[in-house]
């Protein structure tokens, strides 16, 4: 169960449907960079992820929020290389 910080986090990426991200092939480091920018009350870098993944949690919050809004949308795609996401 995700703490009450990474669902708001996850709750304000939805609803901004990542509009404050430039369009275009963007690889998923900027995406973090970015998104930290916007909501660096919501990215605790000292909580790590319980996936193993070695990453802070609110890293796995956004890419949750990249497949709901790559399901749900028609901007924000999965590009060829891995890594790499496309927003229209």
């Amino acid at each position: 169960m995700a703490r009450p910080i990474e669902q708001e986090l996850y709750r304000s990426l939805i609803e901004s449907q990542l509009d404050f991200i430039e369009r275009g092939v963007i690889e998923m480091d900027e995406i973090y960079d970015v998104v930290k920018v916007h909501f660096h009350n919501l990215c605790d870098d000292n909580f790590m992820c319980s996936h193993g993944t070695n990453q802070p949690e609110w890293n796995h919050t956004v890419r949750s929020a990249l497949q709901q809004l790559k399901k749900n949308t028609d901007t924000v795609h999965k590009f060829g290389i891995p890594k790499y996401w496309e927003f229209t």
